[in-house]
C-alpha cells in the first residue's frame, strides 16, 4: 500500500495511519528527533504493509525532522 502519490501529496484517507506510524516510532524511540532509526522503519513498513520510503517521509514530515 502506498501512504503518498507519485507527486508525493498524502492519499486521501490515509492519515490515521500516518498518525499510528508516527505515534509508534515516537514510542520505539523517544526523544530521538534528530536521526531516524532505520530498523525501526523497516519494522513500521512491514507492520503497516506500507513502503519503507513512505515510513521515511511520514516520520520525517510528522515528527518534525524534516522542515
Amino acid at each position: 500500500m502506498n501512504i503518498y502519490d507519485e507527486n508525493g501529496k498524502m492519499i486521501d484517507g490515509n492519515w490515521p495511519i500516518c498518525k499510528a506510524i508516527v505515534n509508534e516510532y515516537d514510542k520505539i524511540n523517544p526523544d530521538e528527533h534528530y536521526t531516524i532509526c532505520e530498523n525501526t522503519l523497516k519494522l513500521l513498513a512491514a507492520k503497516y504493509d506500507v513502503t519503507y520510503d513512505d515510513v521515511r517521509t511520514t516520520v520525517e514530515l510528522m515528527s518534525g525532522l524534516q522542515l
